[in-house]
């Protein structure tokens, strides 16, 4: 019986067919790797971007240092930077500071009014300039103006709590420390597990445990931290950056992307105002004639003639005043007029700064001060995005510096028995109780009033939100200062006989109501 021979499905294609749809699948499927996976390519235009992983250490050791350097001198030099830098100061902080309120409870669970009221007196004394920092110069607010101000620009800030005597009229005050006394290059393996990387010493677990400050007095002109180094331990050290690479130790400067770019524009411009200075002087000069016989040019001195020991050529200098010519020879005129400023400056440096102001987080508008083109909708659009930035920062600050410094002046003041309410300290066994507190940046004004207020009226009428959320978000401070202001606006109009508005709605804002008054029947309002 013959052996079956199998046969292919009718659906197959015959064997040539097969072997060249099989190369063109494989052809298609290389073109659309490659396209996938350029930004993977080492072909000649990729020859200078790395390759190889860097870890976050291996980053600031070789880049820190030169980094800052730049960011400092760009900060002193580039009207751009120094803006970004005010702008980050002027939102960050702003012209009052971090706001506190206080927040101890009692057994009931309600605000311990008087300890509050004492404790936001003492923090209030202690932020004076005087009191806040060791030098006696700057108050909390201008301390803090300062702090985000070197984060901004080096990437980190450093501040020590120092206590006693040293200290100033209270005890308790902070010294700034200029992060290159620790030094980035400073790395050195310990016992028992621990570390020291960039300056700073880790536990096992990655946990900062110390620092280690150079000396600068000896060293008050070199560019370099010291070799003698103080060992600082970390409860005494705030260092504050926003961390965004895994395992990152040091603050990067924030304008390190934008750096180079904003160099550059400093530079074109520069360049161009020159130029167009030069333009505006209408220049030319005198030119020797070409002489065929080549011999009228004996009479010109040559060297040492004059006994100057130079010829007439050899120190000549382009006088740039307008209406002057620049006389090199015999005669000949000829024109230098440069085509500067011309039509395309404007649109390049627009250009560039846009690129600057989205690796710097803000909007172009803010970062060159450029409010020719901007309509209400853009303009609202971008400063709330903008507004969503600067209150992730002050988010980050609160937690990293102020509630750091709170709590260590708080252990220090129960100890001392400073704060006291009706002449008797506050208990230091009750601490956890008296450091509870919330902080409250800065807020901004709204872009349109009007339509906005109106807007937060329908909201807190229709219970959808509160009056304490909207002072919060729009007003200079905690809602609770607000309401003490106005109750005792509200007692001082009455006792000195002034009218209080009772148009509905004219009292407090999104109530309907009329303000009671000392004619009411019942002392008692609804909620």
């Amino acid at each position: 019986m013959p052996a079956l021979r199998s046969l292919p499905p009718a659906n197959l294609p015959a064997p040539r067919e097969a072997a060249h749809s099989m190369a063109v699948g494989n052809k298609i499927g290389r073109k659309q790797q490659r396209s996938l996976m350029q930004a993977a390519n080492h072909s000649r235009l990729e020859a200078t971007w790395t390759s190889t992983p860097e870890t976050a250490d291996s980053i600031i050791f070789k880049n820190l240092r030169t980094l800052v350097a730049r960011s400092r001198s760009e900060f002193l030099i580039n009207d751009y930077c120094k803006h970004f830098v005010r702008i980050v100061r002027k939102n960050v902080v702003g012209p009052h500071g971090i706001a506190l309120r206080s927040t101890p409870r009692g057994t009931d669970g309600k605000i311990d009014i008087p300890a509050k009221d004492a404790i936001e007196e003492a923090w209030k004394f202690q932020s004076r300039a005087g009191n806040w920092d060791v030098t006696g110069a700057m108050s909390r607010a201008a301390f803090e103006q300062q702090w985000i101000s070197t984060v901004a620009t080096d990437g980190e800030a450093f501040a020590l709590i120092v206590i006693g005597g040293d200290a100033g009229p209270t005890g308790f005050a902070l010294q700034t420390i200029d992060s290159q006394r620790i030094d980035p290059a400073h790395n050195e393996p310990l016992a028992d597990g621990r570390f020291i990387r960039a300056g700073i010493e880790y536990n096992k677990f990655g946990r900062p445990i110390a620092y280690h400050v150079a000396d600068d007095l000896p060293e008050i002109y070199s560019a370099f931290p010291a070799t003698r180094r103080e060992r600082i331990e970390a409860d005494r050290m705030i260092h504050g950056f926003i961390p965004e690479l895994a395992g990152q130790k040091r603050g990067i400067p924030w304008m390190h992307t934008a750096l180079w770019r904003l160099r550059n524009v400093k530079g074109f411009e520069d360049a161009a105002v020159i130029n167009a200075r030069v333009g505006a002087a209408k220049m030319g000069f005198f030119a020797d004639k070409d002489d065929e016989e080549g011999d009228e040019t004996d009479d010109i001195p040559e060297e040492g003639e004059d006994g100057s020991g130079q010829s007439r050529h050899d120190d000549l200098i382009i006088d740039a005043e307008p209406g002057t010519f620049q006389d090199i020879g015999r005669r000949e005129f000829k024109e230098f007029n440069p085509q500067f400023p011309e039509t395309s400056t404007g649109p390049f440096i627009k250009g560039q700064l846009r690129g600057a102001a989205s690796g710097l987080g803000v909007n172009y508008n803010t970062l060159s001060n450029d409010l020719e083109s901007v309509n209400f909708s853009s303009l609202r659009l971008g400063l709330i995005d903008e507004r969503d930035t600067w209150q992730m920062i002050q988010e980050w600050m609160i937690g990293n510096f102020e509630v750091r410094v709170f709590e260590a002046w708080m252990d220090f003041a129960l100890l001392k028995g400073t704060i006291k309410v009706k002449d008797r300290p506050l208990r230091a066994d009750r601490r956890d109780k008296y450091r509870a507190a919330l902080f409250r940046g800065r807020r901004w004004a709204w872009v349109d009033p009007k339509a906005e207020m109106a807007a937060a009226k329908i909201a807190i009428d229709s219970r959808i939100a509160s009056r304490t959320s909207f002072i919060e978000d729009h007003g200079s401070g905690p809602a609770w200062d607000t309401f003490e202001e106005m109750a005792q606006e509200e007692q001082d109009m009455k006792e000195l006989g002034v009218s209080i508005p009772t148009t509905p709605g004219a009292g407090v804002m999104g109530t309907g109501t009329t303000p009671p008054t000392d004619d009411d029947d019942n002392d008692e309002t609804d909620a």
